[in-house]
């Protein structure tokens, strides 16, 4: 999940086993692993909103060449490549990672209260 190992803590840890422990959480990702073998590229082309796509660089879950579908499928999208980072680049990178949101978001029309 991540691409720096140095970031792993077992707090981390800790806290993805409890949010594991969850009720449905087990069975929810267990439906979300099945559909890892083939990335719903098929079903994406029908939307029309305003759409970002963040990707991890170094990804290891769902490969990068996905995000190039994923942006190819979805009309009009928007893919952002965040650099160094794995599948949980929100979480390694917090900071690159929201600034595409709020460029996102400011070009779009919507109001962002901070």
């Amino acid at each position: 999940m991540y691409a720096n190992p140095d970031l792993i803590t077992s707090q981390l840890i800790d806290r993805y086993y409890k949010l594991m422990l969850r009720q449905g959480n087990r069975h929810a990702t267990w439906l979300r692993f099945q559909q890892l073998q083939k990335p719903p590229v098929d079903s994406l082309a029908f939307m029309k909103t305003p759409t970002l796509i963040i990707w991890g660089e170094k990804d290891q879950w769902i490969k990068l060449e996905s995000a190039y579908q994923f942006n190819e499928a979805i009309r009009g999208s928007e893919l952002v490549i965040i650099p160094e980072t794995g599948h949980t680049s929100m979480e390694e990178s917090p900071k690159r990672s929201v600034l595409p949101v709020f460029k996102f978001l400011s070009t779009k029309k919507y109001t962002i209260r901070l």
